[in-house]
């Protein structure tokens, strides 16, 4: 019979990008008070299939962040 996991720390002690769907060294280059430091992480491993990286959002202007107050939806 098939186990769940549930990890009760999703984002990890800082809720930083490492160990989730990046590589810790991949997360360092990013600074840790950036609040868009998990994306740009995200772009940065996965380049290739995007065909961007964390310069798509550097350059951005940012309308909304954060989920919605009365839906909780981003």
């Amino acid at each position: 019979m098939p186990r769940c996991y549930h990890n009760p720390e999703p984002w990890g002690r800082d809720r930083s990008a490492a160990y989730v769907t990046v590589s810790e060294a991949t997360a360092q280059m990013f600074d840790p008070a950036d609040p868009d430091r998990p994306v740009k992480a995200f772009l940065e491993e996965y380049q290739t299939l995007f065909g961007f990286g964390p310069e798509a959002i550097t350059n951005a202007t940012v309308q909304k962040r954060g989920p919605d107050p009365f839906s909780w939806l981003a």
